[in-house]
This record gives C-alpha cells, structure tokens and sequence, in this order.
C-alpha cells in the first residue's frame, strides 16, 4: 500500500473521531504512528515514528496529490478529494515482500543501511531541493550506485535494480521518483555504449 494513502487514512480517521477540521503536527506524527508503526517507525529505532517519512508525506500529499491544505505550522485539514480518499480503510500489516525478506534470511540491517545511505547521498538532497529541474550526470549517477566510470552497464543496471526492489519491497515511496531519474540517466548511458 503506498505510503501515502496510509498518511491520508491517519489523518481522517482522526478527524473523523475527533470531529475536528484541522489536525496539529503533533497528532499527525502521533496518528500515523499508532495506525502503522511498521510504515511509520524508525528502521533501527522501532518503538519511534520516523518524522522525516511523515514530513515527505504530507509534502507530497499536499504539493502533488492535493489531498491536504494548510502545513505543521497552522495545522493539516482535508480537501474534497483527500476525505474521500481517506475514508476507505486500509489493513495495518507488516508489507509481504518484507517478510518474506526476513524468512528467508535477508540481512535486513543492510537493507535498512542502503535506505539511510539513500536518504544522506548528496544527490538526494539535491533532488529534493528541485524535483522537476532535477539533473544529474553520469559521474553522479556512477557514484550513487558505488561504482566508478569503468563499470559496465549491466552491472549499474543490477546494482539500480537491487536498489529498486529495496526502494518497494519497504514502500519507500519517497525515493520512487528519484529512482525512476537514476534509470533515465542510466538508459542515456546504455544508449551511448
């Protein structure tokens, strides 16, 4: 389930039981975390929300899905299309492809660190400063993904891969389109060889 919707779900089923028009950052943060702990909780800190992930959300749900207005500062409330879309229910579970991961003994420490090494890379915060202008070279790309300008194509292309699959297996959501940017400049690459 993305990210996202599980934000929106929060936030309404608050605001429904409450029978408030605006929720406060602090209930945010607190709602999302008692709904999906698992979506919401730091990786290596799980008895803690990860505010960062809720931040994200409420950026992307207000700025690009248009399911929110207001901020953290002045309070959250619905738009039409946000209730409607938080009313439906949604099951709080552990995502399967993450527990599958974990049953057949997937190191899910170095998953979590590939996330983190996501999450702090130079490349990302430049991405996130702008999105739509986002550009990135081949250097850049190469760096990312740990490699220098020797390794071939089918190697980058494993590497984003495996990257990718963490990216959805955790429903990372953040990282999505940014991964989707490595992979154009990486058919740029292939084109080139």
């Amino acid at each position: 389930m993305n990210i996202d919707r599980l934000f929106l779900r929060a936030i309404y089923k608050f605001l429904d039981e409450s029978d408030q028009k605006t929720i406060q950052w602090e209930d945010v943060v607190k709602s999302c975390f008692e709904m999906f702990p698992e979506t919401f909780g730091f990786e290596k800190y799980t008895e803690w929300p990860d505010t960062w992930k809720i931040h994200n959300c409420m950026w992307r749900c207000r700025n690009q899905r248009h399911w929110i207005i207001g901020d953290a500062r002045t309070g959250i409330s619905l738009t039409e299309i946000g209730r409607t879309m938080g009313s439906v229910k949604i099951e709080n579970k552990i995502y399967d492809d993450v527990k599958e991961r974990k049953e057949k003994g997937h190191n899910i420490k170095a998953d979590s660190k590939l996330i983190n090494y996501i999450r702090e890379h130079p490349l990302y915060k430049k991405y996130l400063k702008n999105p739509k202008e986002f550009i990135l070279s081949e250097s850049e790309l190469r760096n990312i993904l740990k490699s220098t300008m020797e390794t071939n194509y089918k190697t980058l292309s494993r590497n984003l891969d495996y990257l990718t699959k963490i990216i959805k297996d955790y429903g990372k959501d953040e990282f999505m389109d940014f991964s989707k940017k490595l992979k154009e400049k990486l058919e740029e690459i292939k084109e080139n060889e």
